[in-house]
């Protein structure tokens, strides 16, 4: 079968020079621990996934449909005797409510866009269940940096270390019960891999709290483990990341914090930036009752997309995710 020349695909070559960058880090990484990479399957694993920037397409049409709902409104209300006809005077003009609402969704377009170009630039458009990948390759750098450090470097190095580890342990949770859903095994097959996820994550756990004794050996054996996840994982074994020999019998999770102040930075500059634009919006004559419900509308929109323009559309998948996950009323995210 002839390829199609790499030229008619720009969002597949943007990909995999995404790919490639991160890649090549975590490749040297595991040649200065002297652990094996199956780069080869890594790269299979990492292929573009067109479905991936359609999923920006949700919040685009979410934010058009939310326009239309306010125009109809605002022209339902703006009649005699109307909801919106302040007395004694008339109601905010056409020109101006269109323009208010074709403002809010030009910004909310060009936020889409530029989270689209961003996650196909950095490699993010996978398949998810090989998203663990990345964090497995942060996770591979920090052990090398560690293991060739200086002791004067050193106690940096090991708080990197520590946290790279905590942030591979959801997504392999995450990941894995996207497979499970994806087909459909039993309840039975389920419980299994993920208590075998469970042990995996208590393994990471174990092995980052030994940097407190000896930090280069925590960081060799950090090094392996992560190579071996993604090996694995490239390879899709699902249920064998580890060797039995190297996990514990059970393992107690705790939510990760770093999720939620994520969540919040991203929530709090969001609230910034749609209060900025309001106001603007505000100055040029567009009416309140306009304005509050489309801002607090496009305000948990914005939110993700900075996500997504900040870490990556797999990591604020993921957040999300996670965070939802210790909201009341929500079990351990497990596929029924």
């Amino acid at each position: 079968m002839t390829s199609v020349p790499s030229w008619r695909h720009p969002f597949r070559r943007l990909h995999h020079h995404g790919v490639e960058r991160k890649l090549a880090p975590a490749v040297q990484a595991a040649d200065d621990l002297g652990v094996p990479l199956d780069t080869a399957r890594i790269r299979a694993a990492l292929g573009y996934d067109p479905r991936g920037p359609a999923v920006f397409a949700f919040p685009a049409v979410l934010v058009a449909i939310l326009d239309y709902l306010m125009v109809m409104y605002n022209k339902s209300g703006c009649t005699p005797g109307g909801r919106l006809t302040p007395e004694g005077g008339a109601c905010t003009p056409w020109e101006t409510v269109w323009t208010g609402l074709l403002g809010i969704a030009g910004f909310v377009f060009l936020v889409v866009a530029a989270a689209v170009v961003t996650s196909i630039c950095g490699g993010e458009c996978v398949n998810p269940t090989y998203q663990p990948l990345y964090p497995a390759f942060g996770l591979l750098r920090a052990a090398a940096d560690l293991a060739g450090s200086d002791p004067a470097g050193r106690y940096t190095h090991t708080v990197e270390l520590s946290r790279k580890a905590a942030e591979l342990r959801q997504p392999l949770r995450v990941a894995i019960n996207h497979t499970t859903a994806t087909f459909g095994t039993g309840k039975e097959r389920k419980a299994t891999t993920n208590r075998h996820i469970e042990r995996v994550q208590g393994t990471l756990g174990l092995a980052a709290d030994d940097l407190l004794v000896n930090r280069r050996e925590a960081a060799q054996k950090l090094g392996v483990l992560a190579a071996t996840i993604t090996n694995n994982l490239a390879h899709d074994r699902f249920t064998d990341l580890l060797p039995e020999a190297s996990l514990p019998p059970m393992a107690a999770l705790e939510p990760d914090r770093l999720d939620g102040r994520r969540l919040m930075k991203a929530c709090r500059l969001a609230g910034i930036l749609v209060f900025a634009l309001a106001a603007a919006l505000g100055q040029s004559g567009v009416d309140a009752t306009i304005l509050v419900p489309a801002g607090l509308a496009v305000w948990p929109v914005v939110s993700f997309l900075l996500l997504c323009h900040r870490h990556g559309l797999a990591e604020a998948t993921r957040l999300i995710r996670s965070i939802r996950s210790l909201l009341p009323g929500n079990t351990t995210p497990t596929a029924p």
